[in-house]
């Protein structure tokens, strides 16, 4: 039986997008999904935000500016939360 291939991950929309980050930030072990509920989201990796914005993907410890990328076992999507002040490092407040 040949299986078809995964066309890409279905990703959250923006209401749900900030409903996981709310729920990653009050206690990031143990984050409920808007769609499943409780017990099935995983964070994946955590990842440089500086570095994502050039193309690369570097890891990162999750504190300052970085990415979250997480997973819903139950619903199938993904979410990368961008934990990082806006515009260019630059721009920042020093």
């Amino acid at each position: 039986m040949a299986h078809e291939p995964v066309k890409g991950l279905a990703e959250f929309g923006i209401a749900d997008g900030m409903e996981l980050a709310l729920s990653y930030l009050e206690d990031p072990g143990d984050i409920a999904c808007p769609i499943c509920g409780p017990g099935s989201v995983e964070v994946m990796a955590y990842l440089e935000s500086g570095h994502m914005r050039s193309g690369i993907l570097a890891p990162a410890a999750p504190e300052g500016d970085y990415t979250v990328v997480l997973y819903c076992h139950g619903c199938a999507r993904a979410a990368a939360l961008d934990f990082s002040p806006a515009g260019p490092p630059d721009d920042r407040e020093r």
